[in-house]
């Protein structure tokens, strides 16, 4: 198996993640299945500083957007505001996504699917930004219909360069509105992974709410789901962003044929990641037909997240649950979603995946590592029940058994011993005293 690939927020022509909507599956598109390099394309729409008439436009690519005095009975894409700040505000929240249906915007307004305003103060110039870089970028229109708007010309402008880094060779089938999307690695199960980026709970943009599927048919269609609506109704959560705006989020996705990871440094706690994944585990079940796991957090909010699910290990135990932690099957393959566990050695760690043995280890100058391992229940069901099973771990991602203060975030190491020619970069948590090693050199594959 080759090794995965690593694809950073700093690679030039790198997608923007924001707590704007849409913005993690431009993220995803571009890394699992397009690719991305070159610059991004600009535009900027100006106001004379007088309050629109109603009735004015301003048109971005396929998207136009109308100010009215009142947005009752509106379609979507108009917006208000009885200031010019206000107006100009909500204009910028219209384009993103953000700001409150039906006081900034008419209902069905959803991020514009091409571009963005990195504007957060009015009434400054609104600045308009592709969503991804390259040419294509330049073919993205830009006008208006008003005395008292001006753009800086009839298209965006700057767009440049060409693929600099190749996709993953993932696949997106299916779409749903802007900012939804259903992704399907090309090895392995070959689940499906849905997407929503539109900000449908608490936390707005700031958060997006992804659920497995065993067989997709179209968006939000098919058999199989995990987990269910009933069982998480924002299924595996990635956090995004601790703000509602165009702040630039660092982040960093690695991925092969059949599985990926990716931290997204979201602000919540500063230096530190959440986590999130999809794809196959290493199982220990010969011939397993349900091996796919969806892991990352539970919580949507417009409040600070700093404790992730992701970055946990619970004791592995009868009626434990695990947030944001979910299998299409148990190792029966009967029934449906159930939850699972996963564990590393609890015995020198803690509730966080982390340990507390020197390092280095005093004994033999040792670096040591454990597999975090999976267990489900013998009934599938949103807590662990019936018979523990081990069912199998994870791939490619580690506990470290030494004190989270040894590393820095980003410090990469070698193996040695039965970790000989593997290759580790350590990746800090916001859960407190968290952190994982990922393997950088190729993972594991279950027969």
């Amino acid at each position: 198996m080759p090794a995965p690939t690593i694809y950073r927020s700093t690679d030039p022509g790198a997608p923007v993640l924001m707590g704007v909507g849409g913005s993690l599956v431009d993220v995803l598109t571009a890394c699992l299945v397009d690719g991305y390099g070159g610059s991004f394309a600009t535009g900027v729409i100006t106001n004379d500083g007088v309050l629109l008439t109603d009735g004015d436009t301003v048109t971005i690519g396929s998207i136009t957007y109308t100010y009215r005095t009142s947005l009752t009975g509106q379609p979507a894409y108009a917006f208000t505001g009885a200031t010019v700040a206000g107006m100009l505000g909500s204009l910028v929240n219209a384009i993103n996504g953000n700001g409150i249906v039906g006081t900034n915007y008419s209902a069905g307004t959803l991020a514009h699917p091409d571009a963005y305003t990195t504007t957060v103060s009015v009434p400054a110039p609104i600045a308009i930004s592709s969503r991804r870089a390259g040419t294509p970028g330049n073919s993205i229109a830009l006008s208006e219909n008003s005395t008292h708007l001006t753009v800086s010309g009839a298209n965006l402008t700057g767009g440049s360069g060409s693929i600099t880094k190749t996709g993953a060779g993932w696949t997106r089938p299916f779409t749903g509105a802007g900012g939804q999307a259903v992704y399907r690695p090309p090895a392995g199960s070959r689940f499906y992974l849905q997407v929503d980026d539109t900000g449908p709970g608490g936390g707005g943009a700031r958060d997006a709410r992804n659920f497995g599927w065993e067989n997709a048919t179209a968006w939000n269609t098919g058999t199989g789901q995990f987990p269910t609506a009933a069982q998480a109704t924002a299924g595996s959560v990635i956090r995004k962003s601790s703000t509602l705006d165009a702040t630039a989020r660092a982040w960093t996705l690695l991925v092969d044929d059949r599985t990926f990871y990716l931290f997204t440094y979201s602000g919540d706690s500063a230096g530190l990641a959440h986590g999130f994944s999809f794809g196959d585990f290493y199982s220990f079940l010969p011939g397993d037909l349900y091996k796919c796991l969806i892991m990352g957090g539970s919580s949507e909010s417009g409040s600070l997240v700093t404790s992730t699910q992701f970055f946990q290990h619970p004791t592995v135990g009868l009626a434990i649950s695990h947030a944001g932690h979910w299998l299409p099957r148990n190792y029966s393959g009967a029934g449906g979603s159930t939850v699972f566990l996963k564990a590393g050695d609890q015995a020198t760690g803690a509730t966080t995946i982390a340990g507390t043995l020197g390092f280095p280890n005093p004994c033999d100058g040792g670096l040591y590592v454990a597999p975090l391992r999976i267990f489900d229940g013998s009934t599938p069901a949103s807590s662990i029940t019936g018979t523990i099973n081990m069912r199998g771990r994870l791939r490619g991602l580690y506990q470290a058994m030494h004190a989270v203060g040894s590393f820095a975030d980003g410090d990469t190491f070698s193996g040695v011993g039965d970790y000989a020619g593997r290759n580790f970069m350590i990746v800090k948590g916001t859960q407190t005293g968290a952190f994982v090693a990922v393997e950088t050199t190729a993972w594991d594959v279950s027969t």
